[in-house]
């Protein structure tokens, strides 16, 4: 039993090995076709120990009609990861994230949406969320620069980046 335990456990430190491997190569800002579901669960799979470690539970809900998008994938994992870093630094207490896409039909671009219900972000702090070096967090506990690279990176791609005011319960991220 305890020989099968730790093969388990070693599978595992080979996959989130691989998986770091894979997203700590340079980019090139060389895009490509990507399956967006598979961009988001490899950083899911990166995160998933630090949710359970924070009482966090995952919720996916992914629109199979999605194409194949053409991006830097590598880029848009950066997004992603903190996107989901920030969700579990707004639940120090445990909570919910839930991370969706979907085709906007109309708008003829695939959205992807990052929402918690965590601490929210206070409306007088709303407007300088992707301002270089904003931050709230306490120092050494972040640059405030994270949200300002992730508009750059979705602004690059030909898309936009939005914070949905929730009125204090909880944060909604909406990238198309």
């Amino acid at each position: 039993v305890r020989v099968k335990t730790i093969s388990e456990q070693v599978i595992k430190c080979q996959k989130t090995t691989r998986s770091l491997l894979d997203f700590s190569r340079k980019s090139n800002g060389e895009r490509k076709v990507c399956n967006i579901h598979h961009l988001i669960n490899s950083i899911l799979s990166l995160v998933e120990h630090r949710l359970i470690i924070h009482k966090i539970k995952l919720h996916t809900l992914f629109d199979k009609q999605i194409s194949l998008v053409f991006v830097d994938g590598n880029q848009i994992q950066q997004v992603i990861l903190n996107l989901v870093n920030n969700a579990v630094d707004a639940l120090p207490q445990g909570g919910d994230i839930f991370i969706k896409t979907k085709v906007n039909r109309e708008a003829k671009s695939v959205e992807l949406i990052f929402e918690d219900n965590g601490i929210g972000i206070p409306r007088e702090n709303q407007k300088h969320i992707f301002s270089p070096f904003f931050t709230t967090k306490d120092p050494g506990k972040g640059t405030g620069l994270g949200l300002s690279i992730c508009k750059n990176i979705i602004t690059a791609h030909g898309g936009k980046i939005t914070l949905e005011d929730r009125n204090g319960t909880g944060t909604k991220f909406v990238i198309s």
